[in-house]
This record gives C-alpha cells, structure tokens and sequence, in this order.
C-alpha cells in the first residue's frame, strides 16, 4: 500500500519512514531519559521533545493497526474477551474511550490508503487524521479524490490550522453539490435558537443552535467579557472555575447589564469580523474545492462561508465589518491598510491587523488575536506615524521580549516577520499555523 505523499515534508518520510527508524530514532535521546537530562543542552533537550512528540503520533497509529487486525481476526475470542476494547483495558494502562477511539480510528482510516499509510509514516499526525474524519463526515467519495491533496496541504500546518483549511475543503465540496453544510438537520430545532428542557434532577439543559456568524459574534462577546472580569480580578487563576463555567457567567453578566455595545453614535459596534477573498464574489471560476479552500472566506477566526452567505451578510447585517483582499501563496490574507499621526492603531486599522496576522506573529506562538496587540516596528518615537505596514500582532509576553528581553524584529512590508535573538542567531521563521522545523542539529552521540 502505497501514497503518493511527496509534497508533505516531515522528518519521518522517505527512506526513515519505518517504525524500525523510529526505534532509533528513540534509541537516540534514550541516554537524555535514563539520567542525563539534568545536564542536558538546550539542544538536546528540544530535539528530544520533538523527537517523543512525534514518536506518540507513530506510536497511537501502529498500536491503532496492530489492535485493528487483531479485533479482524477475533484474537480476543482466545481469552473469552466480549471484546477487543475489554482485552485492551485489562492488560494495559488504557481506559475504555482511548482504546475504543483507537479501534474506530483504525476502521475509518483502512478505507483511504493515502490517509493511512501518512498516518503511520508519520506525515500526519492523530490529530490531523481525526479532523480529517469529521470534516469529511458524508463526503467519503470526495475524500477518496481529494486525500492526496488534502494531505499535502495540512502536513505543514499545526492541527487548529489543519482543521481551518479542512473546514474550508468541506463548505467548497458542498458548495459544488450545492448544499448547505446544514443540510440535511440533524434536528427539527432551528437555527439560531435556544432551547430550554428538563434535565438531571431539577437542572435545565440549554440547548442553543447558531449559524456561523452568530456563533462568531457570541463566542466575541463573551470572550472579551472574560477578558474585562480578568482585568477586574473577578475571575483568578484559584477561583475554581472552569472555562465553560465562566464563559456561561460572563454571558449573564453581559445580558444583566443590557449587553448592548455601542458606538458614540448610539449604533451597535460590528463584533465580527468577516474576510473575503475577492475571487469568492467572482462567478464563472472553474476550480476545484481543494483550489478553493486555498482562497478561505470566512469569519477572522476561521470559520468557513459559503459565497451567497457572504452576499448575504454583506447586505443586510449590521455586526459584521467585512474585509476584502486577497490570500496569497504563503496563505496570508492581505487587506488594504491605513496611515495615521496618532501613537495607538485606530479600530479599523486593529480590524486590519486581525486579518492579516490572525493572531501573534511570534514565531511558534499560537496566541489569537483577541489577545495580542498592535506592536510599531519600527517604534513609534523613530517613525511619528501609525500604519499597517509598520504594525504587527504581538501577545503581551513577545511585546515584552521585543522592548525587554533584547529580542530584535525585522517586519516585511508584507506583514511577515523575522526574529532575532539577543545572541544574533534568528528563530525558525513559518507562515503563521505551520509547524517550526528544529534547526538546531542533536549533538549526542
């Protein structure tokens, strides 16, 4: 079984592709586990983690095969098991769901070659093939044409970008059988709706059904008040709330005080913000869904539109500030930016930062952009002014290393960025959601 998986770069193709390179490859940083990790370098310690890292993703993907045709062959009969899952979990450190996962994992994934055997040479990994398996819920046949595409698009991603691309591939496939992604409905409850019924005991379920851009728009909401009662000291790292449970408080907290945000004008503030690939709103182009879903059109925060949804919105919805551009080959959406005189970026140059960066343009650093901010490079007392080419998104902890910590940054006139350590040495630049290569080479012998 073979798959043509060439444009999918990882340290485990090719000819080291085996598990028997793996177990060399283990053999390698073994020495740095049995004792030497306290004088370890810092070479050896990142080429272990990354080693280990990837050796797991191996590892669930050959214990997913061997299970698999064990529970084929009804190997678990010989000990009077009800099951493979039951004989898994009686012999080993494993419970019930994982080894079940596992199993499931491994009959979904024996039906598209291309998957399987990227899976277990290690050019993507278990997360990756999961979402792969939700996103192409019902689109099997389309899967089966597009696998090998698929794969080489989201190896060099990190998973959350993986499932972002992945997203796009689907709303494009039913785009092309001209369905909804809503359709048919899993429930006869509609969209964007709540629902209150019984629960446990005296407990009330709330069950709450939304479309894309509520969805976007509430998550906004919500966020940004965790984020305010944080600021106030409300919510502490031991105040032994979970993040569902303060979510949940923060939307009270919202509706109890009229949520309504405005402008000074007394209009509602847009809450969300939607790119658009301008190819979108093109009718006639002939490409095909794995071509589009190169071009997202969507919410900033990755969630997939369709074209006549962005009509839609455009419109007629007053909480949504949409943004055209374009995507270019390193993936990045590019909006037009803005000039001003004033120190701190206005609203809309912040909107057009948020589309352009997504997030923390640190390299490795996966923070979103509600979280960041808007950084000058070069600094503002040198250049007097305040525009999107000389802004960049940073989090509050690189903001720091860049004026503090003597981390020096070069920012393109396309918003990308290169980082230089206090030592002169550069860090491993990628497209913002790629995975950063180990550059450093493992000095153990």
């Amino acid at each position: 079984m073979t798959a043509d998986v060439s444009g999918a770069p990882s340290e485990f193709s090719g000819p080291d592709s085996t598990f028997a390179s793996l177990a060399a490859r283990l053999a390698e940083v073994a020495p740095l586990l049995d004792g030497a990790l306290a004088d370890s370098t810092v070479g050896e310690r990142r080429h272990a983690v990354v080693t280990l890292c990837s050796a797991l993703d191996r590892i669930e993907a050959a214990t997913a095969t061997v299970a698999g045709v064990s529970e084929d062959r009804l190997d678990h009969l010989l000990d009077g098991a009800r099951s493979m899952v039951t004989w898994i979990c009686a012999r080993a450190e494993t419970d019930r769901p994982r080894a079940h996962g596992l199993l499931g994992l491994h009959a979904w994934v024996e039906r598209f070659d291309a998957i399987a055997t990227a899976w277990r040479t290690g050019v993507i990994g278990t997360a990756k093939v999961k979402a792969v398996r939700k996103f192409s819920t019902g689109l099997e046949t389309e899967l089966t044409r597009d696998e090998q595409a698929l794969i080489a698009r989201i190896a060099p991603l990190t998973a959350r970008h993986a499932r972002t691309v992945l997203a796009h591939w689907r709303n494009a496939v039913l785009a092309d059988r001209d369905e909804s992604p809503d359709d048919p409905r899993p429930t006869d409850q509609p969209v964007n709706s709540i629902r209150f019924g019984p629960g446990v005991g005296d407990e009330t379920n709330a069950t709450t059904i939304l479309d894309p851009l509520h969805a976007a728009e509430l998550r906004s909401l919500i966020d940004g008040e965790v984020d305010r009662q944080v600021r106030k000291g409300t919510y502490t790292t031991d105040d032994g709330m979970t993040l569902e449970e303060r979510r949940l408080d923060a939307q009270l907290q919202l509706m109890r005080r009229g949520a309504l945000v405005q402008t000074e004008g007394g209009e509602a503030k847009r809450s969300v913000v939607l790119l658009v690939d301008v190819r979108h709103l093109m009718s006639g182009l002939d490409v095909d869904a794995v071509e589009r879903a190169l071009w997202p059109c969507g919410t900033a925060d990755g969630t997939p539109l369709g074209r006549q949804d962005v009509l839609d919105t455009l419109a007629d919805d007053p909480a949504v500030t949409a943004v055209l551009g374009f995507y270019g080959i390193t993936g990045r959406f590019r909006p037009v930016g803005e000039v001003t005189t004033n120190r701190l970026a206005s609203a809309s140059q912040r909107r057009m930062l948020k589309a352009r960066d997504h997030g923390c343009m640190w390299p490795g650093c996966d923070t979103p952009a509600t979280r960041t901010r808007a950084h000058h490079e070069p600094p503002f007392e040198r250049s007097k002014r305040t525009t999107t080419d000389e802004l960049v998104s940073l989090c509050h902890h690189h903001h720091r290393c860049r004026h503090e910590a003597g981390f020096t940054i070069d920012l393109h006139p396309n918003g990308d960025l290169t980082v230089t350590r206090p030592d002169g040495t550069p860090l491993p630049a990628e497209p913002p959601g790629h995975k950063l290569p180990l550059r450093e080479p493992p000095p153990m012998s």
